[in-house]
């Protein structure tokens, strides 16, 4: 294995191992308060595509794939579904909070008066701003990345680049 391709390996891994370092950040708190958040999958993959696909857009060339065309055209046929998907996802999120209440997701916890009304309604307003954030982001990046592959790969094949 040639030095290069070792770099992207690496880079690869601690994109990866920093990606899980934000997943449990930002979601600790969310953790200890919530145990029944009934979110925790959607947000972690909004946290993950979000950073996942913005490395890809802006550091394509620095990838293992930069010159591998089967996962760039995979890439740009598994976004479109996973945009909807998103977008269902984050509907359902609102929906939650508008069917239920902001509170709905502190009523455990404020019944057993684990946490105070001011500390409930600050972590709920966290949950429902970095969820809206990582979603909103995630949403822009899977709509961009598909552009920069059919990008990518008509550099490739014509230019020889990334």
């Amino acid at each position: 294995m040639d030095k290069n391709k070792r770099l992207q390996i690496t880079l690869e891994l601690i994109w990866w191992v920093v990606t899980l370092v934000v997943v449990v950040g930002v979601l600790f708190p969310i953790n200890n308060a919530f145990k029944d958040y009934p979110f925790w999958a959607t947000n972690i993959l909004f946290i993950v595509v979000f950073i996942t696909y913005t490395r890809y857009i802006f550091l394509l060339k620095h990838s293992l794939f930069a010159y591998y065309f089967p996962i760039k055209l995979v890439l740009v046929f598994v976004s479109l579904p996973l945009v909807f998907y998103m977008i269902s996802s984050i509907l359902d999120f609102q929906s939650f909070l508008d069917d239920e209440g902001q509170d709905a997701l502190l009523q455990p916890f404020l019944l057993r008066e684990q946490l105070s009304r001011e500390a409930g309604t600050s972590l709920t307003n966290y949950v429902k701003n970095e969820m809206f954030f990582f979603a909103v982001g995630a949403i822009i990046a899977a709509m961009v990345l598909p552009i920069r592959m059919v990008v990518s790969i008509w550099r490739t094949k014509n230019r020889g680049t990334v």
